[in-house]
């Protein structure tokens, strides 16, 4: 089972979140379409935090399922849920990146969800692909969920102590280089988005 699980869960965990992509490009770019943006920063509002905190909710959630459901038996739930935390936050960005893109928020809600699903390429590649490769935060996602299913395989599981080893041997890719690309990602989406937006409003 969990050798399946190495095959699958990365799929299955990108898979999860496409209707959530799909509803924040859609409520972004509704906002744009129905002139809300100004009314929002007027009363203080920020579409990213409110995009952030059903995502952290449902990352609990689903940290909780896996644990009790005994799908992650060895692995610390604190840092599977700094890992997800990270993936939101990488998503939120990508999301407001794609929605520079629309102007109808219909279209947008639909090809969002194909654009983040395609940006997901579960690939076997060498180390250093694998760095280039995760400047597509869904793929860095998937090989974060690649080798904390690997470390369950094991019996040892993802543990503070274990996050800057490879469970395969010669890998010089880890888990700790899967999260910090997550986050370079975000800061690199966010500045692609401020910029698009100043340039092109």
């Amino acid at each position: 089972f969990i050798r399946v699980l190495n095959r699958s869960l990365p799929l299955f965990m990108t898979l999860a979140w496409i209707y959530s992509v799909a509803m924040i490009i859609k409520g972004v770019v509704y906002e744009k379409e129905a002139r809300l943006k100004e009314t929002m920063r007027i009363m203080g509002l920020s579409s990213g935090m409110l995009s952030y905190l059903p995502f952290l909710f449902s990352a609990g959630l689903l940290i909780a399922a896996l644990k009790w459901g005994d799908i992650l038996p060895y692995s610390d739930p604190a840092v599977v849920f700094f890992f997800l935390a990270a993936f939101a936050t990488a998503t939120i960005m990508l999301c407001f990146l794609i929605s520079t893109f629309f102007s109808r928020a219909n279209l947008a809600a639909a090809c969002g969800g194909l654009v983040y699903f395609t940006l997901y390429l579960p690939e076997h590649l060498t180390s250093t692909h694998r760095i280039l490769a995760s400047f597509l935060s869904p793929v860095a996602f998937g090989f974060g969920c690649e080798y904390f299913s690997q470390y369950e395989e094991q019996g040892v599981g993802i543990q503070w102590f274990n996050l800057r080893s490879s469970p395969m041997e010669g890998d010089t890719y880890n888990f700790t280089i899967s999260i910090v690309m997550l986050y370079a990602d975000a800061v690199i989406y966010a500045l692609a988005t401020w910029y698009i937006e100043a340039v092109f409003p």
